[in-house]
């Protein structure tokens, strides 16, 4: 097939079908991921409750030092016996030193994690559309048939409307596997996920160089394929870009039936 960016009547809605990838399904997925959830997640609320902190800090975190011969509060009548404090030393502070000026340190971290979680986001929306850009036009790969206890050079495809996705042989136009991205149960590697889930004859089949480059897509009607990737690079790509994929394909699928 031809590369999508080559037809002009159709650029236009392949270009918003991207973004539409990178403002829906990315923000969706990254919220999900234990890479991006590393640190609590936390809402915008969240940051603006943190940022009044500063206006709700206690006043008695303000206080520096206390004299050694001051006592802590000011009383007309002695104190009874359990209520009197010691004296604390002229060079001991009761808590640490917050500087003048300074926000609450858990201003601070809300702040580290907003910026963490954009910056994740625009590398998932970076990788996304550049994996778009060459899995529509076709990437090879090596299609592994475990019934037949076959290998063949090949070609896997994701359509222009970025719902379907399939490998065709490197030479000539047959099928070997096709399927609706919203269809997607799971993608496993073998690197990863080791060989619990993946079936013992393609596991003989591959060397043991091979094998870092496995990877498994199961479908929701039990179909499953096989295949290894070009580099250990494009494998964890392919992996995070069709489960991202798979997200945007199931919004798309709502929206619809809606």
């Amino acid at each position: 097939g031809s590369c999508c960016c080559q037809d002009k009547s159709e650029s236009g809605q392949f270009v918003n079908d991207v973004s539409r990838v990178s403002d829906g399904a990315v923000s969706v997925y990254a919220r999900s991921t234990s890479v991006v959830h590393s640190y609590p997640a936390m809402s915008h609320h969240d940051g603006d409750a943190e940022l009044q902190a500063e206006e709700e800090w206690p006043p008695q975190t303000q206080i520096r030092h206390v004299e050694a011969t001051q006592e802590p509060w000011l009383t007309q009548e002695p104190l009874p016996p359990q209520t009197q404090t010691r004296h604390v030393e002229a060079t001991q502070e009761p808590w640490p030193r917050q500087e003048r000026g300074t926000r609450p340190q858990l201003v601070k971290n809300g702040s580290m994690r907003l910026q963490q979680r954009e910056k994740e986001k625009q590398r998932l929306q970076r990788m996304v559309n550049d994996f778009v850009k060459s899995a529509v036009p076709g990437q090879p790969c090596t299609f592994l048939d475990a019934a037949e206890d076959t290998r063949t050079a090949s070609i896997y495809r994701v359509t222009k409307n970025l719902l379907s996705f399939y490998v065709v042989e490197a030479e000539g136009t047959k099928v070997k596997f096709k399927c609706q991205i919203a269809e997607i149960q799971d993608v496993y590697s073998f690197s990863a996920d080791g060989s619990a889930s993946f079936d013992p004859v393609v596991v003989e089949m591959a060397s043991e160089q091979d094998r870092e480059l496995l990877l498994l897509v199961v479908c929701m009607d039990g179909s499953r394929l096989y295949m290894l990737e070009t580099s250990p690079e494009q494998r964890d790509t392919l992996l995070e870009c069709l489960r991202i994929l798979c997200v945007y394909a199931q919004q798309t699928k709502d929206a619809t039936k809606g």
